[in-house]
This record gives C-alpha cells, sequence and structure tokens, in this order.
C-alpha cells in the first residue's frame, strides 16, 4: 500500500510541470504580441557593416548592420524577429552562407520596434521562433502534468480508500 511520502516525486513533478507550461504560455504570449505587431512596425534603410560566417556548434551568419530613428545610430545583427543571439544559425554551411550573401554589402530595409528602436530585423521569418511552437510545447507540458496529477490522485484514491 502506498501512502502519500511515495506519491510526493508525482505531486511534485505535476507541480513542475504545470508551472513550466504556464511560463511557457507567458512567453508564447509575449512573443505573439511582438509577432502580430511587427507587421505595422515602421522601417529604416540601413547599410550593412560587415557579414561573415562563424563556427560555433554549426554556423553563424552575423550580419552587421547600422540604421538610424531619429537622429540616432543603432547598430544590431538580428536578421530575423525573435532571433536572442542575433544573427541567423544553421547547422548547414551552404544555409549561413546564402544569408551572408545575400546581405554582403549595401542598403538593406531594417524594420524596428518604434518604442524600443533597438530592437529591429532583417526579415520576418514565419518558422523562426513562432509562438505557436512555443505555445503546442506548453500544451503538450500541461497534457503531461494534467495526467500525472490525475493518475497519482486516482493511485492514492485506491490505496487509501478514499
Amino acid at each position: 500500500m502506498q501512502d502519500a511520502k511515495e506519491l510526493a516525486p508525482l505531486i511534485l513533478q505535476t507541480a513542475v510541470f504545470f508551472s513550466l507550461s504556464m511560463l511557457i504560455f507567458r512567453a508564447a504570449s509575449r512573443g505573439k504580441t511582438n509577432w502580430d505587431e511587427c507587421v505595422s512596425w515602421p522601417t529604416a534603410t540601413g547599410r550593412i557593416l560587415r557579414s561573415e560566417v562563424r563556427r560555433d556548434n554549426g554556423f553563424w551568419a552575423k550580419i552587421f548592420y547600422e540604421y538610424t530613428v531619429n537622429n540616432k545610430r543603432y547598430i544590431s545583427t538580428n536578421v530575423y524577429l525573435g532571433a536572442s543571439a542575433g544573427g541567423y544559425f544553421s547547422s548547414a554551411r551552404e544555409k549561413a552562407n546564402k544569408i551572408v550573401a545575400k546581405y554582403n554589402s549595401g542598403e538593406v530595409k531594417v524594420t524596428y520596434n518604434p518604442q524600443k528602436p533597438q530592437l529591429s530585423f532583417l526579415e520576418r521569418a514565419e518558422k523562426c521562433n513562432s509562438p505557436n511552437q512555443l505555445r503546442w510545447f506548453g500544451i503538450f507540458l500541461l497534457l503531461y502534468s494534467i495526467a500525472i496529477g490525475y493518475l497519482t490522485y486516482t493511485e492514492f484514491s485506491r490505496n487509501t480508500g478514499l
């Protein structure tokens, strides 16, 4: 017969996964706001400063560009909206080389956040850091935590007669 002490790890696991799923939903909701709002963000003409491929557990296409908003100069490496490290990462050198070739020199259209002009990007990729991917992962964790919670409850009820 199991007692509450034996079920404690399952209860803790349920609480942890439920909490994680809520944090992921919150992050996805915040990302969704930026994702939806960025369609109407203004653009500025920018200039490529440097483009290179760096190797670090894969290949990083680092595109350094500058742009000016309200007479203030900004420098960024964000190719895509939501790219936390800037640049573009790929396990294939060819993909990184393709981005570098595309943004090798010259002028570019830079989309920037009007409230935070330092937040900018060159392309809005539909697959890159999509909030929907986070949401689905959050749903999986939520369902997992509910299943573990239900199994814990039924096992405890059966063994204690409650």
